[in-house]
């Protein structure tokens, strides 16, 4: 088994706290009507990535506090993955924008 992160190079925090394991979060399933879907391209230029993530007002009793669900393929097949997801809010990459801005329905 690989050795826990650690916060070697947090030169802000004391010395004791440097040395602590790094617990992630564990990851839920995004509620229905719920969060906020975000797509991008990958840096080869033709995959694309969509990240669906839903931030949970307490945790639940696993520890969990976001749901989250991810879809990798063409433009196209994100884009109809994304639509097909009941989420809150829908966003796309705009590289022209350098920023995320609503995606068309």
């Amino acid at each position: 088994m690989s050795e826990p992160k650690r916060r070697k190079y947090a030169d802000y925090l004391p010395a004791e706290l440097r040395e602590q394991a790094i617990e992630a979060a564990p990851f839920g399933t995004p509620r229905p009507g719920h969060g906020t879907v975000y797509l991008y391209p990958l840096p080869d230029g033709t995959t694309w990535l969509g990240t669906w993530s839903d931030e949970y007002p307490e945790p639940t009793p696993n520890g969990e506090r976001v749901g989250q669900e991810m879809y990798e393929g063409t433009r196209d097949a994100v884009v109809a993955w994304a639509k097909a997801r009941p989420v809150t809010h829908r966003l796309i990459f705009s590289p022209d924008d350098d920023s995320y801005r609503p995606l068309a329905t």
